[in-house]
């Protein structure tokens, strides 16, 4: 048995190889591959480590495929005869994903692998900074400006999220409308209205996801996900 290690951003692969095993000659078993992953939901922007493990193979060429976006993709970890082998490729994650194996072109494995896009949120409004928290004047409206990886302008729409820390536990105090990323890939909203002073808010913006195409969203861009919290006050 052999391991290989890949890295796959994008499509970029570093292959390191070793001579393959020989084959058994006699009514050789069938063959089988599996792949697995540390997790079925990631973040976009970071690599999946997804683990690929052939036996009794008996040569055949080994290659690693993906849908996403209703597109085939041909990753780089592959072209080449296996027999008893184990794999390890990083392949780079911006959209929902269904890998597949094929030895000499037979669909022999698959693993679907979805993907929240990566959210963050900035306090626009004039403020200061203490710890973690914008502190802006008792009175203000706070103007917040969220962008997601990927930016999709047109397409993809993000809701806001406030809450207020009381007696140690976050509640919820609005939630807005879901509106769609301008040209720049992102969403401005305004928190209208009055705001106690010297009370501990957070906000975020969360993606309320793509419409499911079939048994998977393969066909679909992102599954839904908030983003990471801002946090504010007022002076």
């Amino acid at each position: 048995m052999r391991r290989l290690r890949f890295l796959v951003p994008v499509l970029a692969v570093a292959l390191l190889a070793w001579p393959t095993l020989a084959a058994s000659a006699e009514d050789p078993p069938p063959a089988t591959v599996t792949i697995t992953s540390a997790q079925t939901t990631y973040v976009a922007g970071v690599n999946a480590l997804v683990r690929i493990s052939v036996r009794d193979a008996n040569n055949a060429e080994f290659r690693l495929g993906a849908n996403l976006n209703g597109q085939t993709i041909w990753l780089g970890c592959g072209g080449f005869v296996v027999t008893d082998d184990d794999f390890d490729c990083e392949v780079y994650m911006v959209y929902n994903t269904r890998l597949f194996v094929t030895l000499d072109g037979v669909t022999k494995a698959v693993r679907d692998l979805r993907v929240r896009p990566r959210i963050g949120t900035a306090v626009k409004t004039s403020h200061s900074t203490v710890g973690r928290y914008a502190v802006m004047p008792r009175g203000t409206a706070p103007r917040f400006t969220s962008k997601s990886y990927p930016a999709r302008p047109g397409q993809m729409c993000l809701r806001h999220e406030v809450q207020r820390l009381r007696s140690g536990v976050w509640r919820t105090v609005v939630l807005s409308g879901c509106r769609v990323e301008g040209d720049k890939g992102t969403v401005t909203w305004t928190w209208q209205g009055g705001h106690p002073r010297l009370v501990s808010f957070r906000v975020r913006a969360t993606f309320p996801g793509d419409p499911i195409v079939g048994t998977f969203p393969g066909g679909s861009h992102n599954v839904a996900g908030p983003g990471r919290w801002t946090y504010f006050r007022f002076r």
